[in-house]
């Protein structure tokens, strides 16, 4: 594809809208033609844990209007040294200024648009397509719709891409290659940081790129720093330097670099210095190399270069001895001024970062967050059921009476059980009573008949039944002599009429229901009996009466143990945040939207807002099934129960984000959520707290449901509100932890970057 002046010309109208003009200027106040400097780095260096240096002492100075080609292979420092002059690293010592001022000040526009930055992987969404990718970063850049179309008009053609609509994944990756170069070009940035940009492109679109590039910088002044393994078209650049092992082993103008060194290609330059880096570190290379460029002689004898690769502003050599007094008077100079422009542009800056400027890198996460969710509808419907899928399960599961369980009986009473029992009438003491108290249980239980004790018990042990029941011999005789005799009833009355139940206690919850079954059974069974023989039942109640003040006598565990496991599932579900964060460091997403100018604060309010929606819909339908289909009574305001639940969500949320800033590794933070999640619900209130050792009720007491869950049954079973002392604690502790978590995230995340 051809590319021509007239074509330039015409993007270059359609761009120059788009320019942020308060950066412009900040960038121009920083710049004198007593300091042409876009780039400098002096001493830097940087060591990753115990290993060898990445950097090491590296000086670099790239002045601004200049195309800088840095060389060099895979680790020797290069993608280090830009991610640092982009700001997502910092060095262990040494110095970088970017148009007078460090990376991270608003002087110098880093993070932010005064740069594009193309990182040496694709680092795109790849669900998005082309449209979706180049509008979200330029909203994020502040530029209106119509110069984002006007610029991917221009970038479309230009590059070769294929249709907007295309998905970044069903390209090739050459394709995508081209995108991200697009995306770091898209807002016309005063500095192009490019991280091999041309690896997998066609030779003709290689040419063609640079050809862009070198007319940008001409046009424009725009700065472009360039790494590449195509040795050879680094002669475009204005300037190369040459790493290895972390140290720049040359910095010049090609031009020069072919005539000093007598050769035809920059490959034969790059393969003798570095031998000579390696074997001769004391020869005439090397000490040539510590002495000051090209660009630095010329500055010191105020003499102008206009080379043909239009070097006019030549660059300062990274190693070099001697260094004049100007060169030092310059440095500071830059630090004052740097200094002073900060202090003047208070004002501006306070203006700069109003609200509807803040709110464009909001709005460009908030819909990069809904887009990347709703690319897979089937996560997102499971996601938003997740809630109201476990309360359905939880009510037909948990604390149900179990029925049909089976028990053995061993009946004493009559021979044959079945057939006396279908024809026995009821009566005062009339043959049969075992029946009776049998009967009542329904199907309950369903009873298995054994001839002997022994027959029963090997059905127990093979687990065919739960336990079995032992009438004696006789027993509605001994029953009627017990009822006549009374207090004279002899011992072989006593236990003729005592029925013995041999149960397996190893199974605790279904012999909580069995032991209560049995017991309600046998009350209704003796006043059945009293009520036969004309007697007044209510002598065979227990004189104790229970009267509910809160609750009721028929509650169920369920109802005590759901308020808590609605708190516990919003709690967990926003802490899946954690591996999308890490999804989004894995792939560069992260790193290349922080470059773009987004921060902490856009990333927290965004995560809040999306996040925020789907726990709002998530709880409404887990609250709506619970009133309307299980008829589940609040007492007291439902909008308390709503605001502890979506509290309860942003704390598990915040949660989520901090393990996602701690961890590098999925499974780091299946780690850490499952370190927080088991203990919280073990102490969410499914036993009483009273039963806890001192020591662990202590440690348990605030842990972010604990509290919580003791507010919401308050206000749930009992109607209290928020001022009861027993209800606003659980507010108070969420909203700690919540605070907590984002203090923490703010500081992993400034130390790790």
């Amino acid at each position: 594809m051809g590319f021509s002046s007239t074509q330039l010309g015409l993007e270059e109208n359609a761009i120059s809208q788009v320019d942020d003009q308060a950066t412009l200027e900040s960038i121009k106040k920083n710049l004198t033609p007593e300091r042409p400097i876009a780039v400098q780095v002096k001493n830097a260096c940087k060591t990753y844990g115990r290993g060898p240096p990445i950097l090491e002492n590296l000086n670099m100075t790239v002045p601004r209007g200049t195309i800088y080609g840095l060389l060099g292979a895979s680790g020797c420092g290069k993608t280090t040294i830009l991610s640092s002059i982009v700001g997502l690293k910092k060095l262990d010592s040494g110095d970088i200024w970017v148009y007078g001022a460090r990376p991270g000040s608003k002087e110098s526009g880093i993070p932010g648009k005064t740069i594009g930055y193309m990182p040496q992987d694709i680092a795109l969404y790849q669900k998005f397509t082309i449209e979706e990718i180049l509008n979200y970063f330029g909203g994020i850049y502040g530029m209106t719709k119509s110069d984002v179309t006007a610029r991917m008009d221009f970038l479309m053609s230009f590059l070769d891409l294929p249709d907007c609509t295309r998905r970044i994944d069903s390209l090739s990756g050459g394709q995508q290659r081209r995108v991200s170069l697009a995306v770091s070009l898209i807002h016309s940035p005063a500095l192009v940081i490019l991280d091999e940009p041309t690896v997998g492109v066609d030779p003709l679109l290689r040419e063609n790129i640079w050809t862009y590039l070198v007319d940008l910088v001409s046009r424009r002044r725009t700065t472009v720093i360039i790494t590449t393994h195509y040795i050879d078209e680094a002669k475009n650049s204005h300037t190369v330097g040459l790493m290895r092992n972390g140290k720049l082993l040359v910095e010049q103008a090609p031009k020069d670099l072919l005539e000093e060194h007598q050769a035809d290609l920059l490959e034969d330059i790059v393969l003798k210095l570095c031998r000579n880096e390696v074997k001769k570190p004391t020869d005439e290379v090397s000490e040539a190399i510590q002495e000051m460029s090209f660009y630095t002689q010329q500055q010191i004898s105020g003499q102008s270069s206009n080379g043909k690769n239009g070097a006019s502003n030549a660059v300062v050599g990274l190693k070099f001895k001697p260094r004049s007094p100007d060169d030092d008077n310059i440095v500071m100079q830059q630090r004052n001024r740097s200094q002073s422009i900060r202090r003047r542009q208070s004002v501006i800056e306070t203006v700069n970062n109003s609200f509807a400027r803040q709110s464009d890198k909001v709005f460009s996460l908030v819909r990069r967050n809904f887009l990347t969710l709703f690319r897979n509808p089937i996560f997102v419907v499971g996601l938003l059921i997740m809630p109201t899928f476990q309360t359905v399960l939880f009510n037909y599961i948990v604390g149900r009476e179990p029925i049909n369980k089976r028990m053995g009986v061993v009946n004493g009473d009559f021979e044959n059980r079945t057939s006396y029992c279908a024809d026995r009438e009821p009566g005062c003491f009339k043959e049969g009573l075992s029946c009776d108290y049998m009967n009542r249980f329904g199907n309950n239980i369903l009873w298995d008949n054994f001839e002997t004790a022994d027959e029963a018990f090997e059905s127990v042990k093979s687990g065919a039944v739960k336990g079995f029941m032992e009438f004696p011999d006789n027993f509605t005789t001994h029953m009627k002599n017990r009822a006549l005799h009374r207090n004279y009833a002899d011992n072989e009355t006593l236990v003729g009429s005592t029925i013995n139940f041999h149960m397996d206690f190893s199974d605790y919850l279904m012999n909580v229901f069995l032991l209560n079954n049995i017991f309600k059974n046998y009350l209704a069974f003796a006043k059945g009996l009293v009520e036969d023989c004309g007697g007044d039942s209510r002598l065979m109640d227990t004189p104790l009466k229970y009267n509910a003040i809160y609750g009721s006598l028929d509650s169920r565990n369920a109802e005590y143990m759901q308020p808590p496991q609605i708190l516990l599932i919003m709690f967990l579900l926003p802490m899946t945040v954690a591996v999308t964060y890490i999804w989004d460091k894995k792939s560069g997403t992260l790193d290349r939207t922080m470059v773009a100018g987004v921060d902490y604060f856009h990333v927290v309010i965004s995560l809040l807002v999306t996040e925020g929606l789907l726990m709002i819909i998530e709880l409404i339908l887990c609250l709506a099934t619970l009133i309307f289909v299980f008829n589940f009574k609040v007492q007291g305001s439902l909008i308390l129960c709503f605001a502890l639940g979506i509290l309860t969500g942003i704390c598990g949320l915040s949660f989520g984000f901090l393990f996602g800033v701690m961890c590098d590794h999925e499974i780091e933070v299946l780690v850490w959520s499952l370190f927080v999640y088991l203990p919280t619900m073990v102490s969410s209130g499914s036993t009483p707290r009273e039963g806890i050792e001192p020591w662990a009720k202590l440690v348990t007491g605030y842990l972010p449901i604990t509290k919580p869950a003791e507010s919401i049954r308050s206000i749930v079973t009992r109607g209290w509100g928020i001022t009861h002392p027993l209800v606003y604690p659980g507010f108070v502790v969420l909203l700690v932890w919540i605070s907590l978590c984002w203090i923490l995230s703010g500081f992993v995340y400034r130390m790790r970057r």
